[in-house]
């Protein structure tokens, strides 16, 4: 059987948008955090995560309608990037009678240990 374990250190040191979790290692924190570009002379990053502790994919949450869930590292996540910029972002857009959810978190990509 596989065994999945938090990779602890992996988000230490990250900006600060991950709090501890039980059987996860870390999730997503809830709020809305302002980051300098790492783009010499870019814009600021803003990352909004959901109190579901899903990052933001449209201006204000929403409950209804049916829903697409994305899950997966850093790059569902979107880390580094704004909150329209994600790709999940890009698919509500497409689909605005769907209620698109980002569970993307840094760190959970898959290893073989």
């Amino acid at each position: 059987a596989m065994v999945y374990a938090p990779l602890g250190t992996v988000v230490q040191g990250l900006h600060n948008v991950y709090e501890p979790d039980a059987n996860l290692g870390w999730r997503n924190k809830p709020g809305d955090y302002l980051f300098a570009s790492v783009a010499p002379g870019g814009e600021q990053v803003r990352e909004t995560y959901w109190p579901n502790g899903s990052r933001a994919t449209r201006e204000q949450i929403e409950h209804t309608g049916a829903k697409i869930l994305f899950f997966g590292c850093s790059f569902t996540q979107g880390f580094g990037i704004s909150d329209q910029e994600t790709y999940p972002w890009l698919v509500q857009q497409r689909l605005p009678e769907f209620n698109v959810l980002n569970f993307g978190t840094g760190g959970y990509a898959h290893t073989n240990r």
